[in-house]
Order: structure tokens, then C-alpha cells, then sequence
């Protein structure tokens, strides 16, 4: 496992769970969790909570998107369809078997966890939350950017490729 030693943000959560299972293998961990957001985030463990399982949920493609569609490539080399895979679409769209978490799912995810970020960020928070919120936010903003680009690649490239292109 390579492991981040600075400016860690949400990737800080896979090192404690690492680090909590290391010590105690037999440790629940739901239990490791709920004891990273109280102790980091004190008394609004329960939204950053609520904002983790959007994030882990808009992010759980990334691999998808990335490596096993690989949409940059599929764009580059002009391969249709684009979105080939019953498991990975543009849109949102049910499949019977091999469902997956489609692009839009992936950015109304990370769209609510941003509102989230938002609202805590409003609060008046203890000075150490605040920070680590803020460090949390600049990688949050980091991944909705990169899916907010991936859509507006994609969709610019199916416009291109479209019979209502000039």
C-alpha cells in the first residue's frame, strides 16, 4: 500500500482504517469509523459522516471510468460507443444484471457531498475541525472537478460524433 504523508484530506480515513486493523484484525470496522469521525470531526462527525458515504459512493467508478473503460482513451481513438459497458453510463440507467454506478450518479453524489462541505463550512467550527475540513474541501472540489470534466468531455464528444453536428 503506498501511503500519503502529508495534506491527506478523505484519503486520511484508508490510513486509519489500515493502521486501527494492523493493531486489532479482529476489530469491527464499523466501530474504527465511528470513532474516526468523532474524534476528528467532534460534533459534526454525523454530517462529515453523511458526506463521506455520498463521496465513497460518487467515487466508487473512478477505477471504472479511468482504467476499466477507459473513456480517455475511448475518446481519443474515437471508439463508439463511448459509454460500451451495461454497467457504465452517461446517464443513469438500471440494468437487470451487471448495474453499476453510472457518470450522472457519480456527479449528483459528489454534488451532495459538496453541499455538505458547504453548509459545515458555514458553521462556527473549533479552529482544528476547521482545518481539517478545509484540507477535506480542496480534495472534495478535486474529485468534482475531475468527474465535472469527464461528463462535459464525454457529452462534447457524443455532440461531435452526432448526426446534428454541423
Amino acid at each position: 500500500m503506498h501511503t500519503d504523508t502529508r495534506l491527506l484530506g478523505p484519503k486520511r480515513i484508508n490510513n486509519f482504517l489500515f493502521a486501527k486493523k494492523l493493531w486489532d484484525i479482529d476489530r469491527n470496522a464499523d466501530s474504527i469509523m465511528e470513532d474516526y469521525f468523532s474524534d476528528l470531526y467532534g460534533s459534526v462527525a454525523e454530517d462529515v459522516e453523511q458526506l463521506y458515504t455520498h463521496l465513497e459512493f460518487a467515487l466508487s467508478n473512478i477505477k471504472q471510468l479511468r482504467y476499466w473503460h477507459h473513456l480517455p482513451e475511448r475518446i481519443t481513438e474515437g471508439l463508439q460507443p463511448l459509454f460500451d459497458k451495461e454497467h457504465f453510463q452517461l446517464e443513469s440507467a438500471s440494468a437487470a444484471i451487471n448495474d453499476g454506478v453510472d457518470l450522472a450518479d457519480s456527479l449528483n453524489a459528489i454534488s451532495q457531498s459538496c453541499q455538505i462541505m458547504d453548509a459545515l463550512l458555514n458553521q462556527d467550527l473549533k479552529a482544528d475541525v476547521r482545518e481539517r475540513l478545509l484540507l477535506d474541501n480542496q480534495h472534495l472540489k478535486y474529485g468534482m472537478n475531475t468527474l465535472f470534466y469527464y461528463d462535459a468531455l464525454a457529452r462534447a464528444t457524443l455532440a461531435y460524433n452526432s448526426e446534428d453536428m454541423p
